[in-house]
């Protein structure tokens, strides 16, 4: 008799050369539900899957919310997600945006914004805003963008005397080519604290808290691609998948929007 350790797949006990028990050996890991099917699940308000063909003068909300439209040119139709469908690639000339302000005085004490986002090392240094509706320190919701000198992403919101944002950790790089799944939450805690935190494929990054009652105007424009009507602070890669709810998403259920989206049916 003898114990084996088979390559990492776990131990097996031999016995006499041929019989054997095996101990840790685990399945592969079955595949995740459809990426659709597990954000429809979760039930966004706004859902903007961005699939549609580049001729499109607008993207259309798969809720009925409100669909975005085109302002510059960028592309549509590039290849999405590892999941499958289309993305759009703002290139800095593109972007989506609502056809009048949105006010979020329904949604801003419990809220969630998510997107996927691509891009590559040579835009390191260039600040980007992604999507949000964050127009100034006293106005809007909630942004994903990237700050001048790093490529680390960060959310924030406007409090109304300035901005409360949570950045990924030094060392993460980010701006390396491949898709990365952003969720940002926005949560009231207790009446008195507004707190924000970052996730970055399904993983949480940071949090920051703002202890009081904030008073930024809840209303201003949302965009996908920059911020603005104008390229001055463009999104230079690529966005898929963006979606918003009116609730704070559980760090269980982030995990699972990143891991479907993440599988490529295709792959083998």
């Amino acid at each position: 008799m003898n114990i084996d350790y088979d390559n990492g797949s776990g131990l097996a006990l031999v016995v006499g050369g041929s019989s054997s028990i095996r101990y840790g050996s685990s399945a592969p890991a079955s595949p995740p539900p459809p990426y659709d099917d597990v954000i429809a699940e979760d039930a966004p308000i706004a859902w903007w899957k961005l699939d549609e063909a580049d001729a499109a003068t607008a993207i259309v909300d798969t809720q009925g919310l409100m669909n975005l439209n085109r302002e510059g040119t960028g592309t549509l139709g590039v290849p999405g997600i590892p999941s499958g469908g289309t993305a759009f690639d703002a290139n800095g000339v593109g972007r989506f945006v609502t056809p009048a302000p949105w006010n979020w005085a329904g949604i801003a004490d419990a809220c969630t914004i998510e997107c996927w986002f691509k891009d590559t090392p040579d835009h390191v240094g260039t600040q980007q805003r992604i999507m949000g509706n964050y127009a100034s320190g006293s106005q809007g919701v909630v942004q994903f963008d990237i700050p001048v000198t790093t490529n680390r992403v960060r959310f924030y919101a406007a409090t109304g005397s300035g901005l409360l944002s949570a950045s990924a950790p030094p060392g993460s790089d980010f701006l390396d080519g491949e898709w990365h799944h952003l969720v940002g939450t926005r949560e009231l805690v207790n009446g008195d604290s507004l707190v924000v935190k970052l996730y970055v494929d399904g993983q949480f990054q940071a949090q920051n808290t703002f202890a009081g009652v904030p008073t930024a105007d809840l209303t201003a424009n949302f965009r996908i691609g920059g911020y603005g009507a104008s390229a001055a602070l463009p999104c230079l890669g690529e966005i898929d998948q963006t979606a918003v709810y009116d609730y704070v998403l559980s760090p269980s259920q982030i995990a699972l929007h990143h891991r479907a989206g993440a599988y490529n049916p295709g792959a083998g």
